[in-house]
């Protein structure tokens, strides 16, 4: 890579980069496209002059998509693109074309008063007919798209054609399509070009590719206006197509300049930096790919330091952009491409950003306002803050209206929870998991003690530990003490509630008495975290006094940083329905637990969807109570604003149950530390058991809704038409600023988990790597971002329970809970993990506002994908304090929708 040096009166620097005949593969490449896609938002700029990447294979689908966006965004053209031997397609080719040909930036004039446009060599690939691409292409209807076809090979960005002197007429793609290309010898001009044109499956294919590119880009390019000087393709591209038989062979690799390429060496300007050479080290490709991404990162990060230092406004931050009225509801989630990395790649990249002198630097570039969409964020909440009934929200908890305590209060007085944990609902539907009920059942009608009930339980854990590893620690004389115990109260007639003698399993953030608190992490030898705690957590302690049986410690991923579920520590959970896939997470170990019958309650925290998302992929329910709730003294909440407790269950009735034990008002809770006596409102479970859903409106944002795969479509779309059917009233509506909301999210939470336990990045803690890149990125994270994340959600929660629930009666917010199925876990992740940025915000997309805004969600299982086997989740959002009505519309859907077991399930009461 090779930095210009910026002359005065050049509005930035020029960046030429040259990875061609290197071993650089997809993943690296990813990692310098990606890169430098954002060096045009430094103070002053850097722009990419040219990029050069013949006879490197590791482009990709991925690299043509950043290279989409390199000339999209940058605010300089790009002049010269050399992607020969690259093996791209059609699809690749029309894409970067309509990119080029959208962009105001093209055609463009050079230093000598030339006007030429972006200069594209793309041969030796797979383009089996590129005459007929050009005419799929003109079938847009594209002002001045025309077909050049030049022999001469001299013929370059350097020359001066007719165009060259007037801006109207100059092209702006010189795209060179030469005729021999990978897979079929196109021919020369001629009776061959005629065959091609005439070839309808060729013709179908190139405009299947245009199509495809179109949608890529998002580009309604037949509906533009030819006459308007403004339209969006109102471009012309020059295609020249050089003869077979005139193609040196000597020179087919030669820079477009006439210079001999060396192997991989770009020279100009005055410097030269040696990449790699074709094929000298295939034995260890791997470590070129990671060398090679890291030189160049390293050396395009020199340049943009250099050209840093060089100006006077380094720290000055550019303004705000107003690109968005507060308010504004248009739907605004869009995917983001960035590389993902897995197993040794993730180390290096690891280094680079967390340990490295570099990292800190790179971290501001990555967290830049541009990038992540922190300027939106920043002038949305000075927006904000010109309205004088919004406030910065540090903790999403309001105070109580007189009405609404009102309606609490005399809602559980008709139906509070102390009969229904002594009692339970009584008869229900028919569900294939052993629940709470069918393990009080059992043992009063004396069919079963609960120790012989908690020794099948520790079998049927030792036959499936190795292959879904749910649990981290289970002391099995510790469990045979509790059953013992339970015996002996149900002999007595001593039983304490509905969970006497219920297993009962707990994520392992939570102090249990005898265990070790690890959450997910290998700590160090001397440790306190490695010896047992000496008291329970409040939620372990309740479940103690309702008799509940606690078997052990499940599974999490390092400190809840990542959904995907799986734990490199632990090397697991897996998925229950389909081990090969990610069990989603945190609180995964939990919800596996659960799915295969070995607990039917485990209790989870959620601060970015840890109950709801692996409840979702464990075909079982997950209640995010809202936040304060459930008691609870763990330091990523009493130092935190996002984390919520609640249960993963196997049946909804099973959630409501262990809702009513763990949400027992503890002295001093945070609801009272803020607004005083009387404190937080009384538990009930009111209409819980009633189906007729006359007089609920449920809100849906179709297009937030319909944002996800299809096989989750339809199934949350069936679960919607149920409601529908049992009386619920389905309301149109619209949240405005969801990315905004979503990056403020993202902003928070890695900032207060950060600050928590960001010092485990400077002592001997052995953190896994993506958990090392998570804590560097957030305690990089600046003031007014946070600020702002807070501002923005102070104006979110207002609205949202003015605007939506109150003011048009909403009484949930109905989206899938997950709107991909867990992808497959790459087999590099299984050693050192994995990092997937765009992954994780899909697998977030649903859930995140109930941590930022603190209310409660519920998911509800509603069908399976077909392909994978692996279930699919309904998520509702209530208002805060509504549980009762989640928890009615979670059982109502579950009397209606068909469930069934992963295929390992146990069912150890003999359970018809």
């Amino acid at each position: 890579m090779v930095l210009s040096k910026r002359k005065e009166d050049e509005p930035c620097g020029y960046l030429d980069v040259n990875v061609s005949k290197s071993d650089l593969r997809a993943e690296g490449m990813s990692l310098v496209l990606n890169f430098l896609c954002r060096l045009h938002k430094v103070n002053p700029p850097i722009c990419v002059h040219n990029f050069r990447c013949y006879s490197n294979s590791g482009l990709g689908d991925a690299g043509i998509r950043l290279l989409t966006q390199l000339i999209a965004s940058q605010p300089y053209p790009l002049r010269e693109l050399h992607l020969s031997h690259t093996g791209i397609s059609e699809v690749a080719v029309a894409t970067l074309v309509l990119s080029v040909c959208s962009s105001e930036r093209y055609p463009f004039q050079t230093k000598e008063g030339a006007w030429t446009g972006c200069w594209m060599r793309v041969d030796n690939n797979e383009i089996l007919a590129p005459i007929t691409l050009v005419t799929a292409l003109k079938s847009l209807k594209i002002k001045g798209l025309e077909m050049v076809a030049r022999q001469s090979r001299t013929w370059t960005r350097y020359t001066s054609p007719s165009w060259a002197t007037n801006a109207e007429v100059t092209p702006a793609a010189l795209l060179f399509l030469i005729n021999e290309q990978k897979g079929e010898a196109i021919g020369s001009i001629g009776s061959s070009q005629a065959a091609f044109q005439e070839s309808a499956s060729a013709m179908r294919r190139a405009q299947q590719a245009v199509t495809t590119a179109q949608q890529l880009l998002e580009v309604e390019g037949a509906g533009d206006d030819p006459e308007d000087p403004k339209s969006s393709l109102q471009r012309r591209v020059a295609v020249a197509r050089w003869s077979h038989r005139e193609v040196d062979p000597k020179s087919r690799d030669s820079d477009i300049d006439g210079r001999q390429a060396g192997k991989g060496t770009s020279k100009g300007c005055g410097a030269t930096v040696q990449l790699s050479g074709p094929g000298s080290h295939r034995a260890m490709a791997m470590w070129c790919d990671i060398a090679l991404g890291v030189t160049a990162l390293g050396s395009a990060l020199l340049g943009a330091l250099l050209a840093l230092c060089r100006s006077s406004s380094l720290a000055r931050p550019p303004p705000p952009k107003r690109s968005q009225k507060l308010g504004d509801p248009k739907y605004d989630i869009q995917d983001i491409v960035t590389p993902a990395a897995a197993g040794t790649t993730l180390r290096v990249l690891s280094w680079l950003l967390a340990d490295s002198p570099l990292g800190p630097l790179i971290r501001r570039v990555l967290l830049s306002q541009e990038t992540n969409g922190s300027a939106l964020l920043q002038d949305l909440a000075l927006q904000a803050s010109h309205d004088p009934g919004n406030f910065a929200m540090w903790h999403p908890m309001q105070r109580l209206s007189s009405e609404e305590r009102k309606q609490q209060e005399e809602a559980a007085k008709v139906a509070g929870t102390k009969e229904i944990l002594q009692k339970g609902f009584g008869s229900g539907a028919a569900t294939p998991y052993v629940t709470v009920e069918d393990f009080a059942r059992a043992y009063r009608e004396k069919r079963i003690l609960p120790s012989q009930a908690m020794e099948k339980l520790l079998q049927s854990v030792k036959e499936l530990q190795p292959k879904f590893r749910p649990f981290v620690k289970l002391l099995e004389e510790d469990v045979r003490a509790q059953a013992q115990e339970s015996d002996r109260r149900f002999g007595s007639g001593e039983a304490r509630s509905i969970f006497e003698g219920v297993p009962v399993a707990v994520k392992d953030m939570f102090r249990i008495r005898g265990y070790p608190m690890l959450e997910g992490s290998l700590w160090p030898e001397g440790s306190d975290r490695n010896s047992p705690a000496e008291k329970d957590n409040h939620m372990v302690r309740l479940f103690r006094e309702a008799g509940a049986i606690i078997v052990g410690t499940t599974a999490m991923t390092e400190f809840g940083v990542t959904p995907l579920g799986y734990s490199v520590n632990q090397q697991g959970p897996f998925n229950a329905y389909n081990a090969k896939h990610y069990s989603l997470g945190s609180s995964s170990g939990s919800a596996v637990a659960v799915a295969l019958g070995l607990v039917p309650v485990a209790i989870g925290a959620d601060a970015g969807g840890s109950i709801r998302l692996p409840a979702s992929a464990a075909g079982v329910f997950g209640l995010a109570t809202t936040y304060g709730r459930v008691a609870d003294d763990s330091s990523s909440v009493t130092n935190g604003s996002m984390q919520k407790s609640g249960p993963i269950a196997a049946t909804a009735r099973d959630t409501a149950l262990a809702y009513a034990v763990m949400s027992a008002a503890e002295p001093g809770n945070f609801y009272s530390q803020l607004y005083g006596e009387p404190g937080l409102p009384p538990l009930h479970l009111k209409d819980f058991s009633k189906s007729d859903l006359k007089g609920m409106r449920l809100g849906i944002f179709w297009d937030y809704f319909n944002d996800c795969e299809v096989s989750v479509l339809d199934s949350c779309q069936r679960a919607v038409d149920t409601l529908r059917s049992l009386g619920a009233e389905i309301v149109a509506i619209e949240i405005p600023h969801l990315r905004s909301l979503q990056v403020a999210h993202g902003l928070v939470v890695s900032a207060e988990i950060s600050t928590i336990l960001g010092d485990l990045l400077h002592n001997k803690h052995q953190l896994e790597p993506s958990t090392r890149i998570q804590f560097a990125l957030g305690i990089s994270m600046g003031a007014v971002e946070i600020q702002s994340g807070n501002m923005l959600r102070g104006w979110a929660v207002k609205h949202i329970r003015q605007e939506i629930f109150k003011k048009l009666k909403i009484s949930g917010i109905v989206t899938p809970t997950v709107g991909v199925t867990p992808p497959e876990i790459p087999p590099a992740a299984l050693r050192w993990g994995e990092s997937n940025t765009p992954l994780l915000l899909k697998l977030m997309k649903y859930i995140f506002l109930g941590n930022l805004c603190g209310f409660p969600g519920i998911s509800i299982p509603v069908g399976y994908d077909e392909g994978t086997s692996i279930p699919i989740g309904l998520h509702i959002l209530g208002d805060q304090w509504q549980e009762p009505v989640l928890l009615r519309l979670a059982e109502a859907l579950e009397q209606q929708l068909p469930r069934r077991t992963p295929p390992s399930f146990v069912n150890f009461l003999g359970k018809d």
